[in-house]
């Protein structure tokens, strides 16, 4: 309400070659869902980039951290949500 004209934009976490629950149970699937959720209600000003369409495990160098090439993928895709 105080910046009308800003713009949010909230990424869901890129893939990961294990994708395992976390020690309080969750998974990267469920921290997906409850950003798209929070983002459902504020679309007015907030865009959900999809995190997990980004990259591949192939993009990635040691199964969490993305390689050169991830990295030139992922810059690529951050100017495409920006509309840069």
């Amino acid at each position: 309400v105080a910046l009308p004209s800003a713009l949010i934009y909230a990424q869901t976490p890129v893939v990961r070659s294990a994708e395992g629950a976390n020690g309080f149970g969750s998974t990267l699937g469920d921290y997906r869902a409850a950003i798209a959720a929070a983002v459902s209600s504020r679309t007015a000003y907030t865009t959900l980039v999809d995190g997990a369409s980004i990259l591949t495990t192939g993009d990635l160098a040691d199964g969490v951290h993305p390689t050169t090439a991830g990295f030139v993928v992922y810059a690529a895709a951050v100017k495409t949500a920006l509309e840069l």
